[in-house]
């Protein structure tokens, strides 16, 4: 029973510094600092599961657990983070600016808007909050979350469910895709 207690002590702990060191560069100004891109390369679900990621400066190799929930991602999804150049393990995520490699090629879909929700509820608030989108490739139907920026609201004021906007999916995996909300699709322009 002492080892088991230890053993949820030491993983909360940790759990608890982590969320900590991820948290702290939120508010700090990376207005200096360069741009580069993460990408998904494992996860997890349930409690304790984190996301790892990794990312490239000046061709050294960082990996480092990403502070951005799991849900509706694909492994290999990519989207941009700052670096501050002093410190390369220091790191601002954007994981609401998904894309893709230049030397990745992607294809036209057309998508749904299904739902606007949080990923998460801290003390009742939502946060983190995230689009699920639908779109179709070969008759197949593909289901999609992407995280909004922060002023999504006043950046796209009339978002809602059904709209419907362009979509590029690799592919070679059309799992991964990314709806761009600055798309919109008319009604009499399916394509």
């Amino acid at each position: 029973m002492r080892m088991v207690f230890r053993i949820i002590f030491c993983g909360v702990f940790i759990a608890i510094l982590s969320s900590c060191a991820i948290g702290e560069n939120k508010n700090v100004d990376d207005s200096n600092w360069k741009e580069t891109y993460a990408t998904l390369y494992k996860y997890g679900y349930g409690r304790g599961a984190v996301s790892m990621i990794y990312y490239r400066v000046e061709g050294k190799l960082y990996k480092t657990n990403g502070s951005f929930s799991v849900q509706g991602k694909v492994l290999g999804d990519k989207y941009l983070i700052k670096y501050n150049p002093d410190n390369p393990k220091q790191i601002k995520e954007y994981a609401w600016n998904v894309g893709f490699l230049k030397t990745e090629k992607t294809v036209e879909a057309v998508g749904i808007i299904n739902s606007i929700s949080s990923a998460n509820l801290i003390f009742g608030r939502a946060k983190d909050m995230q689009i699920v989108f639908t779109y179709t490739v070969n008759d197949k139907e593909y289901q999609r979350s992407q995280d909004l920026q922060p002023d999504y609201k006043e950046k796209y004021p009339n978002l809602s469910e059904g709209q419907k906007y362009k979509v590029l999916y690799w592919d070679k995996n059309p799992q991964r895709a990314v709806l761009y909300l600055d798309k919109p699709i008319k009604e009499n322009n399916e394509h």
